[in-house]
């Protein structure tokens, strides 16, 4: 019979890259890690590991029943309550991926405060310009635009993000007017985007749409770096409303009756974990908090 024990230690082997690392880890000898996995190869009658004396590698079966690890370890997580998880308390880890500007504007304060309510989790942030697979990467949970394609994930609408024109005043001041969208060709625009496929901006009004072509003064694939951009009496920005506060920034909108259209930000989580109390918890809070 197999011991979920040993799986276990399987995974931390994996995952540690050493049976040294994973003895370390572990608090036990390395000759006990080395046992059980010998122990595990030998109920599975298979080869997990090949070995040499510097590393170690999995081999094809090895990979086979790491997935399965996984999947038993997730599944571990959610069905072994503690006893203060019986008592209501919520306990465990949250591993969260957002977008850098989304982290730095809305979550760092948000998490602050969902980690003051339940001060027995712990979280694992990454902030990131490339949004990474939620499965792959082993997320709790990811904030993003968009959704993903995957039928194992569910997500929830958190709040909508408007694209918004914004200029300096020095700047307004020394150019031509702008009275309707065509007059931004007379001017600098700062346009958001790493490539020649980005030099052109969609603005929407009550009745109309625009397709603008444009020769951008300057390309910056980061919100914030092209908002200091503006600030700097440089041009003219296409930027999230949640970059700019209305009574404390020396931007102002240009066109209101415009806009660059609405971004959706979504939770995603997998569903296999939408009951988890940690899960719910996080989900709960960021639905009712989390306004733009």
């Amino acid at each position: 019979m197999i011991d979920l024990n040993d799986l276990m230690i399987y995974k931390t082997v994996v995952d540690s890259g050493s049976f040294t690392a994973a003895a370390r880890q572990l608090s036990v000898p390395k000759s006990n890690v080395s046992r059980r996995i010998k122990r595990l190869e030998d109920s599975l009658n298979v080869c997990l590991l090949e070995r040499t004396t510097r590393t170690i590698a999995m081999t094809d079966e090895g990979e086979l029943y790491y997935q399965h690890c996984l999947r038993i370890h997730e599944e571990l997580a959610y069905i072994a309550p503690t006893s203060e998880q019986l008592e209501g308390v919520i306990t465990g880890r949250i591993r969260i991926c957002s977008p850098v500007g989304i982290g730095q504007e809305f979550l760092a304060y948000h998490l602050a405060e969902f980690r003051r309510q339940y001060t027995h989790l712990s979280l694992d942030v990454v902030l990131t310009k490339q949004m990474e697979d939620i499965v792959e990467k082993e997320f709790d949970i990811v904030i993003r635009h968009g959704t993903s394609n995957s039928s194992d994930i569910s997500s929830i609408r958190l709040i909508d993000i408007e694209l918004q024109l914004f200029a300096s005043k020095q700047y307004l001041a020394n150019a031509p007017d702008i009275n309707r969208p065509e007059d931004l060709a007379n001017h600098s625009c700062l346009v958001f985007g790493d490539s020649a496929n980005n030099s052109f901006w969609q603005l929407i009004s009550k009745n109309s749409s625009y397709k603008l072509q444009l020769k951008p003064s300057m390309q910056v694939n980061d919100y914030f770096v092209l908002k200091t951009m503006a600030e700097q009496d440089l041009g003219i920005a296409l930027l999230p409303d949640y970059l700019i506060d209305p009574n404390g920034s020396d931007l102002v909108r240009v066109l209101p009756e415009v806009n660059g259209g609405i971004l959706p930000l979504n939770l995603e989580f997998r569903k296999s974990s939408a009951t988890a109390p940690k899960i719910k918890a996080l989900k709960s809070y960021l639905k009712n908090n989390l306004v733009g």
